[in-house]
């Protein structure tokens, strides 16, 4: 736990970390078709509630036509997983366009939930006023709340992150009346909401008190590094004395627009929130397909608005660029 716990306390995190670690079945409303059938299965590097590893990136799926225009496929998730009794309909189109979405580390949600939006704000440039090239901006949704979560900030809060992923990556539904991420009915064989309520508040609260990364930093010349490269300009070393290393905001990306899901109305195809730095050494590989097993690589997988970042680590010299790595190492 993130803080010293009463014995009432300790017990509901324990519950909760039963219900992470636990496996659903068909009968808890495991859908026919799932990314896991655990919270832990994407979430256990380099401890339960981390990140993902190599192999368990979760899928998007989309269509695109030779003109350029994207559609959306009825499921909006490519599931890794199928029960033995079902049979996927089958996609046999040119036009296909599969993205992975690296499993984000858990570790210290409860602290990013209770930043302010004010605090974010602040951080916010959308029409690029000082022109330095970066551009973030918030990622408002429809009913004007602030998305701090997931790779595309689709999210508010960390009660809405447990019940989309319940529902999206495992095929499990809450009360409706608790989140508008779930549904009234998934049209499995199990009666809805699948998962009591009482389940989720322990749920919720393993996740709320989940300690953060620790660091340890040594080196002030390797921030000064981090700060002099621009990294520090989306990868903002801390928000409400919460040092996640990450601003919230949305960033134009860039990259190859026909090999990208058109994940969420919000944002551009090309758009991606920054994710926190903390604990990034243990939680390889990196960026939001997964695509990057180490640091240095993540580094020259940016584009768009990280370009110019690129650019200039580029312009160091070896020991320099070590020395940056190696901070980097130490969040």
């Amino acid at each position: 736990p993130r803080q010293p716990l009463s014995d009432v306390e300790m017990a509901q995190f324990e519950r909760g970390l039963r219900l992470f670690d636990g496996n659903f079945t068909e009968s808890d409303g495991l859908n026919p078709t799932f990314n896991a059938d655990s919270c832990r299965a994407c979430h256990q590097d380099p401890v339960i509630g981390g990140a993902g590893g190599l192999d368990v990136n979760v899928l998007r799926i989309g269509l695109r036509d030779d003109y350029g225009v994207y559609s959306s496929l009825q499921q909006n998730v490519l599931s890794r997983n199928t029960l033995p009794t079902y049979l996927p309909t089958e996609i046999d189109v040119e036009e296909l366009v599969i993205e992975g979405r690296q499993p984000l580390s858990l570790l210290g949600l409860g602290f990013i939930d209770e930043i302010s939006t004010s605090t974010i704000l602040e951080q916010a440039d959308p029409d690029d006023l000082d022109g330095d090239g970066i551009s973030g901006r918030p990622s408002w949704l429809d009913d004007g709340t602030l998305g701090k979560f997931g790779w595309k900030g689709q999210i508010p809060t960390l009660q809405d992150f447990v019940a989309d992923a319940l529902l999206q990556e495992i095929g499990v539904t809450i009360h409706p009346d608790l989140s508008d991420f779930t549904m009234d009915d998934d049209e499995d064989s199990c009666p809805d909401p699948e998962f009591i309520t009482n389940d989720l508040s322990d749920l919720y609260f393993f996740l709320q008190e989940l300690s953060a990364p620790s660091n340890n930093i040594s080196d002030p010349d390797g921030r000064a590094l981090f700060e002099d490269v621009g990294c520090a300009q989306c990868h903002t070393p801390s928000l409400d004395d919460v040092p996640l290393y990450s601003d919230l905001l949305l960033h134009d990306m860039g990259g190859d627009l026909y090999q990208l899901v058109e994940q969420d109305p919000h944002a551009l195809a090309t758009e991606f929130r920054t994710p926190p730095l903390w604990g990034v050494s243990t939680t390889a590989p990196y960026m939001h397909d997964g695509s990057a097993s180490t640091l240095e690589e993540a580094i020259y997988g940016h584009s768009g608005e990280g370009l110019s970042s690129v650019t200039n680590f580029q312009l160091l010299g070896p020991e320099e660029r070590s020395q940056l790595l190696e901070f980097l190492e130490s969040l």
